[in-house]
């Protein structure tokens, strides 16, 4: 089995997220520190690696997250040579991945009002939870 990695920070809510995900199924992953405060998620070396453009900035060639993602944001995760973002599909893949390592997780498909109730509390967490913990995680963590 490949070894799967999560590019994020420690501090972003949606890169615990993914990381409470892989923890509550006992999934064992690698942790790459995203350094936000260095503007690691920004780097332009390539814009995506979905797309066929290729920016290259010779100044910015430490690192190449902004080729992962194409919104320069944490969460990234790689297993293998698959790639993917954005923390609610990742959980997603890890809960479907290794369902048989806690089935609980997962969406409910078998009952259509049961999966859209599921449906439902994912975008209410997404939409009104999210925002306003992240934006008390901000000012609590980088403005103190």
């Amino acid at each position: 089995m490949s070894q799967l990695t999560i590019y994020g920070h420690p501090w972003s809510t949606r890169t615990q997220r993914v990381m409470v995900t892989l923890f509550e199924l006992g999934v064992d992953f690698k942790f790459e520190r995203i350094e936000l405060s260095k503007g690691e998620h920004k780097v332009l070396t390539l814009i995506s690696t979905h797309s066929s453009r290729v920016i290259t900035n010779p100044q910015l060639q430490s690192a190449d997250f902004k080729s992962k993602h194409p919104f320069g944001v944490v969460p990234y995760l790689q297993d293998g040579s698959f790639g993917l973002f954005e923390s609610g599909a990742i959980t997603k893949y890890i809960v479907a991945k290794h369902a048989a390592a806690g089935s609980q997780f997962q969406e409910p498909t078998h009952d259509v009002e049961a999966m859209a109730l599921y449906e439902q509390a994912m975008r209410v967490e997404d939409n009104y939870f999210d925002p306003n913990v992240s934006a008390i995680a901000f000012e609590r963590m980088f403005k103190g």
